[in-house]
């Protein structure tokens, strides 16, 4: 489903030529620069399921799950609870969701199934216990904060967050002018 703002421009132009735009989508998009074997994979894209395995599927489930919001507390003492209920069951999803599923591993070489697979491991065990063991500020910042700490990168939000962003300065107060409107 495509959700357009009508008023902004480039958003209404795709709509009135909604068949041409999706025709020419693959030229107008780059390919995304990264894998699932790329070196840093793990500390870009942990953080974002990460957070969406807490807020989409933790806070669903009876007992341990139903308490926690977006508050890193909360989750840090889901964590850390005696019976360890909570901890066991994010770290089975957090390994699901970015395993290599079974039916494609004859598609890729084992050693670097089994590398990835380490590092996964070690990936989730790391970030389980640093949120776990969260300093007293962190403990009173949302989840993406806490694990933009951990990870050194937040959950994305975009593809824009796959590279690092060039900031764009105004030559003089006209440009600056023109930045402005160009960001509302």
């Amino acid at each position: 489903m495509s959700v357009l703002n009508s008023s902004k421009l480039f958003e209404a132009g795709v709509f009135l030529n909604f068949s041409d735009y999706h025709f020419f989508l693959e030229k107008l998009v780059d390919s995304v620069p990264i894998n699932r074997f790329a070196p840093h994979i793990l500390q870009r894209t942990l953080p974002g399921v990460f957070a969406a395995v807490v807020l989409n599927w933790a806070t669903h489930q009876k007992g341990w799950g139903t308490s926690l919001d977006r508050s890193a507390r909360k989750l840090a003492d889901a964590l850390g609870a005696e019976d360890g209920h909570a901890r066991t069951a994010i770290r089975k999803q957090l390994l699901a969701a970015l395993a290599v599923p079974p039916v494609l591993s004859r598609y890729f070489d084992e050693r670097v199934l089994s590398g990835f697979q380490e590092k996964l491991e070690s990936e989730v065990e790391r970030a389980l216990y640093r949120f776990q063991n969260l300093s007293a500020s962190l403990a009173e910042a949302d989840i993406g904060t806490a694990l933009a700490s951990i990870f050194q990168f937040g959950p994305m939000r975009s593809f824009r967050d796959i590279e690092n962003q060039v900031r764009v300065l105004p030559a003089g107060p006209r440009e600056a002018e023109v930045l402005a409107a160009l960001g509302k």
